[in-house]
């Protein structure tokens, strides 16, 4: 597979059923884990796991890149682009970094900003919104840090923020 997306220590690359997929269905089996992505609160098995990735890869409005680190491709974690609107020139997306020894060290960041700034030379992407829940205060401050503002407020408490890729391609 091709290198899609690069940053200074990591990249991104569309996922695949044909991956190792071990470390994603651990995430996915552990709640505990990831106490803050709701779809980690679900029972999945391997065939569930490869279905969602294909349904990603068969839809021309989402994009599913795993996170990969330079050094040694360790699979550390996913962001999902998708309700991809080019009329509209805005997407929605969701970050997990699954493997808990690269949370807390910028990955994130630098795997947001690498691939808002593709989706912008791909897409023409002008606005992106993502859902944060309300007690994930680590993710909730990195992106206020980056730029993203709380416009609304969803029924569990969390928040719906947005930002202006121009804001954001600007860190």
């Amino acid at each position: 597979m091709s290198i899609v997306i690069k940053s200074k220590r990591c990249y991104l690359r569309k996922l695949s059923v044909n991956d190792d997929l071990n470390n994603y269905l651990y995430w996915m089996q552990t709640p505990s884990n990831n106490p803050f992505i709701l779809s980690a609160t679900l029972s999945y098995d391997l065939n569930q796991l490869k279905n969602f990735i294909n349904t990603c890869n068969n839809r021309s409005d989402v994009n599913l890149f795993g996170i990969f680190t330079n050094m040694d491709d360790v699979h550390i974690g996913n962001i999902k682009f998708d309700e991809i609107n080019l009329l509209k020139k805005s997407a929605t997306f969701g970050i997990l970094i699954g493997d808990k020894n690269f949370r807390g060290k910028g990955f994130a960041k630098e795997a947001i900003i690498a691939s808002v700034l593709w989706l912008k030379d791909n897409y023409d992407i002008e606005t992106i919104k993502l859902g944060v829940d309300h007690k994930n205060i680590s993710a909730l401050n990195l992106y206020l840090k980056l730029g993203f503002k709380i416009i609304d407020k969803t029924k569990t408490g969390g928040y719906i923020m947005e930002a202006e890729v121009r804001e954001l391609s600007n860190i």
